[in-house]
């Protein structure tokens, strides 16, 4: 009698095991559904529409249900809601104020998900894009501005996040954070020089970097071209 327990114990968590499983590999399905409709976005603004954005709800709350304790979930139901609160195709109070709500979800949303993967630099960088995009240049913004840089110092799209952000929002940076922005901007440039260059001439802040000695000669070459 005692046997037949002892081979019923790894047969029960066997089976855990394959519900979970199948939990999980459910829940990956919804967040690539989701990941559809923000690409799309990204590529076409204008392809933004309350249907789809109700789509990649649906999905995004489903993957979270099914592995609610997934960072990466979190993320991109943080991704979700920030993408609905600035469209603006309604300037009414209520929408205005329904922004605003969805703006403070996203937000909880990228916290609950650094708070599960605090080591993970594209959630705090979207953190820092979130806070510029509601004009928040508060103590939140420093730590999400710092842990993006110092996790993520070679992330090719954490570079191009904290070089927009930064050079869009200067007048309103505390000198260390300037100091931060001008240090990821050169890093960028020794990784993915055409892109960040760019940024930077897009700006207006090719000094940044034009004026430094022992240039790579692409960059000389560059600044010589577009630097008045």
């Amino acid at each position: 009698m005692r046997l037949k327990y002892l081979l019923v114990i790894p047969c029960f968590l066997l089976i855990i095991v394959i519900k979970i499983s199948a939990s999980w590999g459910l829940a990956d399905v919804e967040n690539q559904k989701a990941r559809v409709f923000i690409k799309q976005w990204e590529n076409n603004v204008d392809s933004f529409s309350s249907d789809d954005w109700d789509k990649a709800y649906s999905t995004s709350k489903a993957a979270l249900e099914k592995d609610p304790h997934n960072p990466e979930l979190f993320s991109l139901m943080g991704n979700v809601y920030e993408w609905n609160s600035f469209q603006g195709h309604n300037q009414s109070h209520n929408n205005q104020f329904q922004d605003k709500q969805n703006r403070k979800l996203a937000l909880n949303y990228y916290r609950k998900a650094v708070e599960l993967r605090p080591q993970w630099p594209y959630t705090w960088s979207g953190i820092v894009l979130l806070k510029y995009k509601m004009s928040e240049f508060d103590q939140e913004f420093q730590l999400a501005l710092n842990n993006a840089t110092e996790l993520g110092p070679w992330e090719p799209n954490v570079q191009k996040i904290i070089a927009k952000v930064g050079l869009t929002s200067w007048n309103e940076l505390e000198h260390s954070q300037r100091i931060t922005i001008v240090e990821n901007i050169r890093r960028g440039v020794t990784m993915q020089p055409r892109v960040m260059l760019n940024i930077l001439k897009t700006y207006g802040q090719l000094r940044l970097v034009c004026f430094e000695n022992n240039k790579p000669v692409a960059v000389e070459q560059y600044c010589e071209k577009h630097y008045p």
